[in-house]
């Protein structure tokens, strides 16, 4: 992540932030807990990152659910990224 630069980590934080908010408003709760992704390793500019790994921290709260939380993010707008 880059602060002031739009990053595919940055964005990935984002959208996990809305989502998992989203979760614990269901259940009556109010979350503000910093999503911080740790990847797997970097890529240099115009390098393809498939297939990259990365790890987040899940609140024991929610209910975990890796289907919902799939289709979710992939219906989270993120803004076009400029590589």
């Amino acid at each position: 992540s880059q602060p002031g630069l739009l990053t595919v980590q940055g964005e990935l934080e984002r959208a996990l932030e809305i989502f998992i908010n989203s979760e614990a408003k269901k259940i009556g709760l109010h979350l503000s807990q910093k999503i911080e992704i740790t990847g797997s390793g970097r890529t240099d500019a115009g390098v393809a990152a498939a297939d990259q790994a990365a790890s987040f921290s899940w609140p024991k709260i929610i209910q975990f659910d890796s289907y919902r939380l799939v289709h979710a993010l992939n219906g989270i707008s993120i803004p076009e990224l400029t590589i």
